[in-house]
């Protein structure tokens, strides 16, 4: 696959052998084919444990306030849904999507993830309107 930068924004790439329901294993290697980002294996729900957390943020906090921890291709988002058959107690998050840059037409944060079954860009507001998600964690590579 050939990289696509335009205007700082990747494409969301294609990874062959992701099972349904596998988003963290999306978004960990998106981020490696995209900018040889390494995270270290793991559910939505462990990623932070397993890597750097750079933000914890509120169930009300808005992604758009903290673009300064958000590299393209490389940041890894942990979003939680409270209609996700995932959710059980203790767990930060049950959804992970890797960022892909800012829309520079609508000024929209867009992220590559895999959603049922889809490996697809997502803008941020249709993630938080259309699938319920609040953003949780912003990750960077541990180490």
């Amino acid at each position: 696959m050939t990289l696509k930068l335009i205007d700082y924004l990747f494409e969301a790439p294609e990874i062959e052998d992701i099972d349904f329901g596998y988003c963290a294993k999306y978004a960990r290697l998106a981020a490696k084919e995209l900018t040889d980002a390494e995270y270290i294996p793991g559910d939505a729900w462990d990623l932070g444990k397993k890597n750097k957390v750079v933000k914890e943020l509120t169930q009300k906090e808005n992604l758009n306030d903290f673009k300064e921890f958000l590299y393209p291709g490389e940041t890894i988002v942990i979003f939680y849904n409270p209609l996700s058959i995932h959710n059980k107690r203790n767990r930060t998050g049950t959804h992970a999507a890797l960022y892909l840059g800012k829309d520079s037409e609508s000024d929209e944060l867009l992220f590559a993830q895999e959603y049922l079954g889809n490996q697809l860009t997502a803008k941020y507001g249709e993630m938080m309107d259309l699938m319920i998600l609040s953003p949780r964690q912003i990750l960077d590579v541990k180490g």
